[in-house]
């Protein structure tokens, strides 16, 4: 089991477990998953690992493949953040993903971070990915 999917106690703990966390996505080209309901904080979390990264995009789960693939691009070498990613059509995420996946090694690659609501979430990008390659992070 990753460690990173257990809740994290104290702020400093947290916070040690999120650089850890996106050290690990950015060397092993892995995905970084925020689960928590709506207002626990995975936006602003996002929004702040994108002020590391810049630049962060963050596309609405309803844009199309295009739009997508056109985010992924925009967020070259910065974050991109999938808020609701639960919602995106599978179409639409796989695509989005396998092109992402083929970035790797490629330093324009940006760190990829999804936000789910809870386990089904997961769940359903774990098939997206084709995978459990993904790092979790319960909020």
């Amino acid at each position: 089991m990753n460690p990173l999917a257990k809740p994290v106690d104290t702020r400093v703990n947290f916070a040690a477990v999120l650089l850890d966390a996106i050290a690990e996505a950015r060397e092993e080209s892995r995905p970084i998953v925020f689960v928590g309901e709506p207002g626990s904080g995975a936006t602003l979390l996002a929004q702040r690992i994108g002020g590391l990264f810049c630049p962060l995009r963050a596309p609405h789960h309803t844009a199309g493949e295009r739009a997508l693939a056109g985010e992924l691009a925009l967020a070259a070498g910065g974050t991109l953040f999938f808020d609701e990613a639960h919602e995106v059509s599978t179409f639409d995420l796989r695509n989005t993903i396998a092109t992402w996946q083929m970035m790797e090694a490629n330093p324009a690659q940006p760190l990829l971070i999804l936000s789910v609501p809870d386990s089904e979430g997961v769940d359903r990008l774990r098939k997206a990915f084709g995978d459990n390659n993904m790092i979790v992070i319960n909020l």
